[in-house]
């Protein structure tokens, strides 16, 4: 079984904080297919509940009453007005709609980064390897970093090689 990572500090019951696909304001969620055909560059954040279910949105300052970031983990966390524990959390950042890096980066789902001693910071890297593998192909892995942070250590920089 996956490891899941269980939210903290997602209290927000601002409306504008659910994710029930009914948009109350402008939201800059985007999909990989659109990341691709308009050549994004930037970071996004992300939070998959499986391997095949994951949210993505524009990394963005905005943020709703209670403080969260709009576009953050927090809110694309929340499921039916509740949050749910996540297959992988964090962000990747995109250069002209190719993927470069992804990372652990979220305050509502941190992980704690693999040079860290605990088995969930390796299982994380592993999670995000997967779930993008599994959507763009073996081959776009190829280069692609990821940044480990951690509360206690340097941040650690792993580069993945497809044979």
């Amino acid at each position: 079984m996956p490891t899941v990572f269980a939210p903290t500090y997602a209290s927000c019951s601002d409306t504008h904080h659910t994710a029930n696909h009914t948009r109350t304001q402008n939201l800059d969620r985007i999909s990989l297919s659109d990341i691709q055909r308009i050549r994004f560059t930037g970071t996004v954040n992300i939070v998959a509940f499986s391997s095949s279910d994951m949210r993505m949105a524009v990394e963005t300052s905005a943020t709703a009453s209670c403080g969260q970031r709009l576009n953050g983990h927090c809110h694309l966390g929340k499921s039916n007005g509740s949050q749910k524990k996540a297959y992988a959390a964090g962000q990747a950042t995109f250069r002209s709609g190719r993927l470069t890096v992804l990372s652990n980066a979220s305050g509502t789902y941190k992980a704690c980064g693999v040079q860290d001693d605990c088995r969930e910071g390796k299982s994380h890297k592993n999670h995000m390897y997967e779930l993008f593998k599994s959507a763009l192909g073996s081959s776009a892995m190829n280069g692609v970093q990821y940044h480990s942070y951690s509360s206690t250590k340097p941040m650690s920089i792993v580069t993945f090689v497809v044979r």
